[in-house]
């Protein structure tokens, strides 16, 4: 619950300076001559939201220099202190915000019209950026699906090379008649050792339940379709 409080234990309670906390007091038509000055219960819960608001700019504009390696005038993106989107915003480097910033912002004492335009603001990047996350969630779904087919693929190549590459009676390779392991053998073995040894311990199955075992994906598929064409 709120009580008493000076202009100096809200700045620190808000990381913020006295000189910060005396203008919000000023623009509320609040006491605020001194850093001294004290603030009954009622004062302090109307001066909060007021100082919020300028604890967020100011944590943004620290970001912002913390990110400043672009010459003045040149547009940068940024996250904003209050919704977590971008900004696209010119870098000055400076202390003060610029209009666009300024006016994306809650500021004490703001008017209905200026409240409304600044939620409609965020509205419209809330919906951009929105479309963008749909996007980008795709775009991920299709690389993972890309990349599930291509090593699907590599390991059809690489269970079909074992199961072609045996050894035979006399210890050498039943298909390139080198001796066992023979050079395609070896390369396996040495770009994957695992799973050369989980293809061959699949020898002796036959080539759907090889396939069950290699290629889960494309064995569901082929029952999928099996169905469909027994229905």
């Amino acid at each position: 619950m709120s009580r008493f409080m000076k202009i100096y234990e809200l700045a620190r309670e808000y990381d913020l300076s006295t000189f910060e906390v005396q203008e919000c007091a000023r623009k509320l038509g609040l006491p605020h001559s001194k850093a001294v000055t004290m603030l009954n219960a009622e004062q302090v819960d109307l001066l909060r939201p007021a100082l919020e608001a300028e604890q967020r700019m100011k944590h943004w504009q620290r970001s912002r220099r913390g990110q400043a390696t672009n010459a003045k005038g040149d547009v940068v993106r940024v996250e904003c202190a209050c919704c977590q989107l971008t900004l696209d915003c010119r870098a000055d480097h400076g202390p003060s915000l610029c209009g666009a910033c300024r006016d994306h912002f809650a500021i004490p004492g703001e008017s209905v019209e200026r409240k409304v335009a600044r939620l409609g603001d965020h509205d419209v990047r809330m919906r951009k950026a929105y479309l963008a996350a749909r996007e980008a969630y795709h775009e991920s779904r299709r690389k993972v699906a890309s990349a599930l087919a291509s090593r699907d693929t590599w390991r059809e190549a690489a269970t079909k090379l074992v199961q072609d590459h045996i050894a035979g009676l006399r210890g050498h390779c039943n298909k390139c008649n080198q001796l066992f392991p023979c050079e395609p053998v070896r390369v396996l073995q040495s770009v994957n050792y695992g799973y050369w040894k989980f293809v061959d311990g699949l020898a002796g199955f036959s080539e759907e339940e090889t396939e069950r075992h290699t290629n889960p994906r494309k064995a569901a598929e082929r029952e999928v379709w099996r169905d469909e064409g027994e229905a």
